[in-house]
């Protein structure tokens, strides 16, 4: 398992967040996914043999998101 952190532009409320880690955590090798709002950024810990950091960053964008 893997860690990484991902900063989020456009991340400003208790929906985007709630949003965010839901949808994440329906990815396939995403195991736990933690988001810091103050800090803009989620925690993400994922299985680098299932799925891939680009694969998350683009599903933040897909939201309307920016990875930073």
């Amino acid at each position: 398992m893997k860690n990484t952190i991902i900063n989020i532009g456009g991340l400003a409320t208790y929906d985007d967040a709630s949003r965010i880690a839901s949808i994440l955590g329906t990815l396939d090798g995403v195991m736990n996914v933690n988001i810091d709002l103050n800090g803009r950024a989620a925690s993400v810990d994922y299985e680098p043999s299932v799925t891939s950091l680009q694969v998350i960053k683009h599903k933040i964008e897909e939201m309307g998101y920016k990875t930073l």
